[in-house]
């Protein structure tokens, strides 16, 4: 016996769907709750409000704009049989993968007990409430994706209706999707600690033997693993970080690890000591890799003094480098694409990094940022030896030998 919960905004399509479900049922027991939201408080506050009126354990979530296709409620029930005593059954609406997000589905009341006393958290305005329940009932191990129990998700209607309705507009707007989706990560935050992507930005079709064994021996915590999945042209190396932030926000990461791979990464803890600073940004101490090789650690316009990088700890900075860099992805919703640009002058002559050009971005939007001094990596490099390259060298030595003698 399953309670069919479905909030309506469009009369009509609400009626396709319900025509669908009766002639769909395969002889199941069910009620329909259903109601207009005629004050227009959003899916997430409908669909608690509609679950309050429910009679029966299994509450099943349609949309007004799906269409239940036959055999649907058949295979949704048989997916019960292979979860513990309840859990969550997600339904194929072909149009989301339901392994990652179950956008319709099938719950026990029990789940309810883990998420606040709502399936929807009503704090979100419209998305991202599906994919924390999601979450959560993957969490408890008690999620399960019902392939064949198919509806047919319409979103057809979408533009038509945000054209012609002030609150779809509302919802369905950058500003609305960026405060669902940062509400999102702080809730996940605070739920489980973190949920790590680790960026790898190719730039050609090779990596050095030092940085594969170097991360080999890393003791990472669990993580998404994340690269460019075409090479992109060497140097363009701005347009694959964003692609690699684009796909941690897709899959819900609550922070991203960039790991270059000209990086050689000596402290098989570096991710936990990261992590455990709890900041919004911060990274590990890079070098240039060319002469005088300082570490990159801008400040007020300078680089920060080597008596304040090599005391160790924790230093704030104006810019530094992205070889090791841990950033929450909130961050880049209170950003403007392109969070990544290589800024050139008239003559196509480099002015600013990708990675210095982040960072004053993320300054200009209220960010902190930080450097563990602690943390011990080293930037590889292959560098030409020259005459000139040679001469500079004995200078140096030149001058290290008068130094000791004075």
């Amino acid at each position: 016996m399953i309670s069919v919960i479905l909030p309506v905004i469009r009369p009509d399509k609400a009626a396709r769907c319900i025509e669908a479900l009766e002639k769909h049922c395969d002889g199941i027991e069910y009620e329909l709750v259903t109601a207009v939201d005629t004050d227009r408080i959003g899916c997430p506050k409908m669909v608690k409000k509609l679950t309050q009126e429910t009679k029966f354990d299994w509450v099943m979530f349609l949309g007004d704009d799906t269409i239940p296709q036959p055999g649907f409620m058949s295979e949704a029930v048989k997916q019960i049989g292979n979860l513990p005593e309840w859990g969550m059954v997600g339904l194929n609406d072909q149009h989301w993968d339901g392994n990652l997000v179950a956008t319709h589905w099938l719950c026990h009341k029990d789940m309810l007990a883990f998420t606040g006393g709502e399936f929807f958290h009503t704090g979100y305005n419209h998305t991202e409430c599906d994919r924390e329940l999601t979450d959560i009932a993957k969490e408890q191990g008690r999620y399960i994706w019902a392939e064949d129990a198919m509806i047919e998700h319409d979103n057809s209607h979408i533009k038509e209706s945000v054209d012609s309705d002030n609150y779809l507009q509302y919802v369905y707007s950058d500003e609305v999707w960026k405060q669902d989706k940062k509400l999102y990560f702080d809730r996940k935050e605070r739920r489980i600690g973190y949920d790590l992507g680790i960026g790898i930005p190719l730039v050609n079709d090779m990596v050095d033997t030092l940085f594969l064994y170097s991360m080999m021996l890393m003791d990472f915590p669990s993580y998404n693993l994340y690269y460019p999945t075409s090479i992109y042209h060497p140097g363009d190396v701005a347009s694959c970080r964003n692609d690699l932030v684009r796909n941690a926000l897709k899959d819900g990461c609550t922070h991203i690890l960039f790991m270059d791979t000209d990086q050689v990464y000596h402290d098989q803890d570096m991710v936990r000591k990261l992590l455990a600073h709890k900041r919004d940004i911060v990274g590990a101490k890079v070098h240039r890799r060319w002469p005088p090789f300082e570490p990159i650690l801008q400040r007020d316009g300078k680089h920060v003094s080597d008596e304040e990088v090599f005391a160790g700890g924790l230093v704030p900075v104006d810019s530094t480098g992205h070889g090791c860099m841990l950033i929450r992805t909130k961050v880049y919703l209170d950003m403007d694409y392109p969070w990544y640009k290589i800024e050139r002058d008239e003559h196509e002559n480099v002015t600013c990094g990708e990675d210095i050009y982040f960072c004053r971005k993320a300054k200009e939007a209220g960010y902190d940022i930080y450097v563990d001094c602690d943390v011990n990596i080293g930037h590889l490099t292959m560098m030409e030896v020259n005459t000139d390259f040679y001469q500079m060298m004995k200078r140096l030595a030149h001058y290290n030998t008068n130094q000791r003698s004075n």
